[in-house]
């Protein structure tokens, strides 16, 4: 039978409340990541998504500050290690949106996050175990939201983050002491020992 789309954005409101996040699982770049305040926001979202997208993942949308644990492994031992917490924040109160991403204008990224040593090692520990969970390699990033009261919330992992020097992984390794030349060589030597 057909699914009511009416329904199904009832029952999302009810279990996850407004507003909801509406995106393509398999988009990059925060490109297909829109935010419903009402019914007929989610409705013209997914109108948007569905042409596009295979599936859509809906979650509640969570306020709060946005940070990002980068997970790289170690080049000699193999073991995967967490970097330096980063956190973002948007100029002018926007989402971490494609433009927000790649202007000069854009969010500013700050490593390490001015979070306490408590939540910062938290993020890292929950990096490390989403990478482990998922039998990721090489590099990770988890983006996470931290709410008022310090809870932090696992919202994805990125398993091919952005790798330019102003991407967020080459910014955590930076301040970990990896400079951006020795983190893409070290990433090839790993590729190709594994291949």
């Amino acid at each position: 039978a057909p699914v009511d789309r009416a329904e199904c954005i009832e029952r999302w409101i009810e279990t996850l409340g407004l507003p909801l996040v509406l995106k393509n699982p398999l988009g990059g770049s925060s490109l297909e990541v829109l935010i419903a305040k009402d019914a007929g926001e989610a409705a013209a979202a997914l109108d948007t998504l569905m042409p596009k997208a295979e599936q859509i993942l809906v979650e509640a949308f969570i306020e709060g500050r946005e940070l990002t644990a980068g997970v790289l492994e170690d080049f000699r031992s193999g073991e995967p290690k967490a970097l330096p917490i980063v956190e973002i924040r948007t100029r002018g109160g926007g989402t971490f949106d494609y433009f927000q991403k790649y202007s000069a204008e854009g969010a500013e990224e700050i490593c390490p996050a001015p979070v306490d040593f408590d939540a910062a090692a938290e993020a890292q520990r929950l990096g490390l175990e989403v990478h482990k969970l998922l039998g990721l390699r090489g590099l990770s990033r988890t983006d996470l939201r931290m709410d008022a009261e310090g809870r932090l919330y696992v919202l994805e992992v990125n398993t091919l983050p952005g790798m330019t020097e102003r991407g967020l992984v080459p910014l955590a390794a930076r301040e970990a002491g990896l400079a951006f030349d020795a983190l893409i060589a070290g990433l090839a030597r790993t590729a190709a020992v594994r291949s």
